[in-house]
């Protein structure tokens, strides 16, 4: 299904369909290879990168998208595309539960207890110990959502994505990570 310059990676059916549904337009790339990875968007143009991915880990469930889409979750679905992504990804995430609780990946292990979904935006520090409670977290049947700009952090912070960024050491295991660059429309 090809909507204004973008891909969306399977018709309207199955999950990729279900996070999509409604959207028209999004945007920086992201790499999903793990055996329940997927990505769920992709730029347009003579070569394609996914802009947004998913994964399944054990029970849970993680959406990541490159830029700040998370603040779209303060707006009601139909304001806009990217109100309507996120929503679509939150229910996806938390297994379509109602009111389901919203916690951040910065606050205290003990209190993702209290939370059916993690919102991860901006650049935490992570040990690795938190890394691998996060992914136990996930696995016992928590819901993430990941949003950052790569290319702003790598810009920043002068480090490599692969090697440093805290989103990707905790998602490569899941087969997600952001990845470099930009896409394009040529």
């Amino acid at each position: 299904c090809v909507r204004d310059d973008f891909f969306f990676c399977q018709a309207e059916d199955g999950i990729r369909g279900r996070i999509v549904t409604g959207v028209q337009t999004c945007a920086l790339p992201i790499s999903a290879f793990g055996p329940d990875a997927f990505p769920v968007i992709t730029g347009g143009g003579k070569k394609p990168r996914p802009l947004g991915g998913a994964a399944q880990w054990g029970k849970g469930r993680v959406f990541m998208m490159a830029l700040g889409y998370l603040g779209f979750l303060k707006k009601d679905a139909s304001a806009d595309d990217g109100a309507r992504l996120m929503q679509n990804a939150l229910a996806w995430v938390c297994h379509d539960k109602e009111n389901p609780r919203l916690g951040e990946v910065k606050a205290s292990e003990a209190s993702w207890a209290k939370a059916d979904v993690l919102l991860w935006n901006g650049d935490p520090a992570m040990p690795s110990k938190k890394q691998q409670a996060l992914r136990d977290w996930i696995s016992a049947g928590g819901g993430l959502l990941v949003g950052s700009c790569p290319w702003g952090w790598e810009q920043v912070k002068g480090k490599s994505l692969r090697e440093h960024m805290p989103q990707n050491q905790t998602l490569a295991p899941l087969g997600l990570v952001f990845g470099g660059g930009y896409n394009s429309a040529h």
